[in-house]
């Protein structure tokens, strides 16, 4: 049994919920490395081996794109999309069939059909208002802008959803191992680059590991503010895992990608206010310590969203657009 901490209502109450969750061998793992792979090749190969098809990923990555085309319809780059049904987009259909299997928290799987409402709702109306007024006029602007706050609030919202439903399904995968287990060598590589893989393959998996692992350590934050944090001190963020890829092999492998410097700066308010929230916990000031963590969690969604950004244009299409939908 492995436990993920939920939030009532704020920081200063935390409650503690456990399940059973699956966990994958390291051997297994290993054999993703087994040929030279370019990047859709191996989410074919990880997909067929954990047998789930890479649903959640895909729908994540689907949905992603989508919210990239709506932005390029807000600002007048991108021609007028016409918004289907939420249960009719990709994502909505896998929600409504597979994923009411798979995703096994009831609780995230109600916030994630909740906010993909809203995500569409929000999508309509940019649609309706870039229809309505194609010129880029100071009306135009002013009618999408609202809509639009909505709109990225929401896919923010969802992209850290499907992130979490991605978490559960690896389970223990992700813990921290000590260096006497097999499986630190696994995330080793994982970190530093398969030495079989193309340099594509291995971009994706630093990745796709740095956002889970990312997310991993975000969820279990709030133990370290048990007892207001005494005799506790937070790692600086260029130490944590996340911030050690950022400035090794995430910024000598993908500098030319403007959202890795923007997932630095958010990383670094992640850090900045976790630590407001050890200093107001300390001095019994925990309406300020709320507010600290709120910010967290928001920097927390922006990092995974902007690193499943960089995930898509490094992967393209090519992982959306089969002649058979894997989330149908």
């Amino acid at each position: 049994m492995v436990g993920k901490w939920i939030y009532c209502p704020g920081i200063a109450g935390i409650a503690r919920e456990e399940w059973g969750l699956r966990v994958l061998d390291a051997q297994s793992l290993d054999a993703v490395f087994a040929d030279n792979l370019t990047g859709f090749q191996w989410t074919e190969r990880l997909g067929t081996m954990i047998n789930t098809r890479l649903d959640v990923n895909i729908a994540r990555l689907s949905h992603l794109k989508w919210e990239l085309e709506l932005e390029a319809t807000a600002s007048g780059m991108g021609q007028t999309q016409r918004i289907p049904g939420h249960q009719d987009c990709e994502l909505g259909r896998w929600l409504h069939s597979r994923g009411q299997r798979q995703i096994e928290n009831r609780a995230l799987l109600d916030q994630l059909m909740d906010w993909h409402r809203q995500f569409h709702h929000a999508g309509e109306r940019i649609a309706t208002h870039a229809q309505t007024h194609r010129d880029m006029t100071p009306q135009r602007v002013k009618l999408i802008d609202e809509p639009l706050v909505q709109l990225r609030l929401a896919s923010r919202k969802i992209v850290s959803l499907l992130t979490q439903a991605e978490l559960d399904h690896y389970g223990n995968e992700f813990k921290t191992p000590n260096s006497n287990q097999p499986i630190a060598g696994f995330l080793k590589r994982l970190f530093h680059g398969p030495h079989t893989a193309d340099p594509e393959a291995a971009g994706i998996l630093e990745i796709n590991h740095a956002r889970l692992v990312h997310l991993r350590w975000a969820n279990h934050l709030p133990d370290t503010f048990r007892n207001r944090g005494r005799d506790v001190s937070l790692e600086p963020p260029e130490l944590c895992a996340l911030g050690v890829w950022i400035h090794g092999t995430g910024l000598k492998r993908f500098s030319q990608l403007p959202e890795l410097s923007l997932c630095d700066q958010a990383h670094q308010s992640f850090h900045a206010r976790a630590l407001d929230i050890l200093r107001n916990l300390r001095k019994h000031r925990d309406q300020h310590a709320d507010r600290a963590y709120a910010d967290v969690l928001n920097s927390s969604q922006e990092i995974i969203y902007l690193l499943s950004v960089i995930e898509y244009q490094l992967l393209g299409d090519a992982a959306i657009h089969r002649s058979t939908s894997l989330i149908d």
